[in-house]
């Protein structure tokens, strides 16, 4: 399993390629070559530094030119960063109230700042939770694909920096 901890000075191995997280195949080839290049310990006087940046390129050409250890490093990647970010509370779809004022519905919930956390039903429906006009369940696409009993959506504050949790379960 690949690890990242996005609070330490570390580099992703993005970074250490630089290439933007969108790169094609042939960008992160074209990048490796050249760091490959640029840090190879024959190439260069070496010392600890320099091997450590020579295995760090290895390391990330390993995981980003193989399509499976990508996908995983990048769902790593976003799952450390939710990590990372202030939870205040979770609550279920039950525990929220409605808002039918606008075309699109929202779901709120109270924050302790006095605004809210709010989504819309069309944000769910994009990400697969797709709710009737009482905010019941219809369709669980997420859920089912995944054969997971229930999952978490983070909601952001309107106002502060504060996150919930939305349980949604089948």
């Amino acid at each position: 399993m690949i690890r990242l901890d996005l609070n330490s000075d570390r580099k992703t191995y993005y970074d250490i390629l630089s290439v933007k997280k969108d790169a094609r195949y042939d960008e992160i080839r074209a990048r490796y070559k050249l760091a490959v290049l640029n840090s190879h310990p024959d190439k260069q006087k070496t010392s600890v530094d320099d091997h450590k940046k020579f295995l760090d390129v290895q390391k990330a050409w390993e995981v980003l030119s193989n399509p499976q250890t990508r996908s995983t490093y990048d769902r790593e990647m976003i799952a450390s960063k939710l990590d990372s970010v202030p939870i205040a509370d979770k609550i279920n779809l039950s525990d929220t109230t409605i808002d039918r004022s606008s075309d699109d519905p929202e779901i709120l919930h109270p924050c302790r700042c006095g605004d809210c956390f709010a989504i819309t039903f069309s944000e769910l429906a994009e990400i697969g939770f797709r709710l009737d006009e009482n905010g019941g369940l219809l369709d669980v696409e997420t859920l089912e694909n995944s054969n997971l009993e229930n999952a978490s959506i983070t909601i952001p504050c309107s106002s502060c920096s504060l996150n919930i949790n939305l349980i949604v379960s089948l």
